[in-house]
């Protein structure tokens, strides 16, 4: 597993306990920096929002923002993660962007031809929060707040689970992008464990208490490629996990 702390730019090596085949970082990012080329219209002209110029190596989904220099480099650090099949956790003070990141990361791989779905799992009173920067900063993006009753939760799994849109900018359909609760996530295990995750985000991972906890045991149980954590204070068990 590899730790990020984007304020510092720092990268860690911590122990991993699942084995991974892993590429060297610099091949790594010579590989990203090829796909974005690819992808990106040279003739087109130049991005903007609000009059500010967007980045080159920005997103095309994310269009309502312009992302900083170590936003970008957190969420290219996020995307090497995921071309290695490496978990990661990412560390940064609060207010830093790590969920614009980590949307930047989910509108990457749905332009790279990874269509999701994809599963943010965060404290009840930030689930809204997210919905909501979805929406601001790439809103061609599918997003469902899973939340609700029991028999809400089954009408949005039926209608949503396999959902696709098609959007201009990318050339496959896209699956939903849920995001959902602690307590929900692990309610429903027995229903969203069966799904194929290309990627789990589990947000505020300092709230969690320990490795034993019942969120950490449930989302052990779940089907995914990738999984990371989203911190603002790194402790030593996360560190562990």
């Amino acid at each position: 597993m590899r730790y990020y702390n984007g304020a510092h730019g720092a990268v860690v090596d911590v122990p991993c306990y699942e084995p991974v085949s892993v590429m060297s970082f610099l091949q790594c990012k010579e590989n990203f920096s090829s796909q974005k080329k690819r992808k990106v219209d040279t003739n087109s002209a130049p991005r903007t929002v609000n009059g500010q110029t967007i980045p080159e190596k920005q997103p095309l989904l994310v269009t309502g923002v312009v992302m900083r220099p170590y936003q970008l480099e957190g969420y290219e650090w996020m995307t090497m993660l995921y071309e290695n099949g490496i978990n990661g956790i990412l560390a940064d003070e609060m207010g830093l962007g790590k969920t614009l990141q980590t949307i930047a990361l989910f509108c990457h791989l749905m332009e790279m031809g990874v269509p999701g779905p994809y599963l943010v799992v965060a404290p009840l009173s930030t689930v809204t929060n997210w919905v909501n920067e979805f929406k601001r900063f790439a809103p061609a993006v599918p997003v469902v707040l899973y939340h609700g009753d029991k028999k809400e939760r089954e009408m949005l799994r039926k209608k949503h689970i396999n959902q696709t849109t098609r959007v201009d900018a990318v050339q496959d359909a896209l699956k939903n992008v849920f995001v959902t609760s602690y307590a929900i996530a692990m309610n429903d295990r027995p229903f969203l464990r069966s799904v194929k995750w290309r990627f789990i985000v589990v947000d505020e991972g300092h709230r969690l208490k320990n490795m034993n906890c019942k969120l950490v045991k449930e989302l052990k149980l779940y089907s995914t490629a990738n999984k990371l954590l989203l911190t603002g204070a790194l402790t030593k068990w996360v560190l562990k996990s």
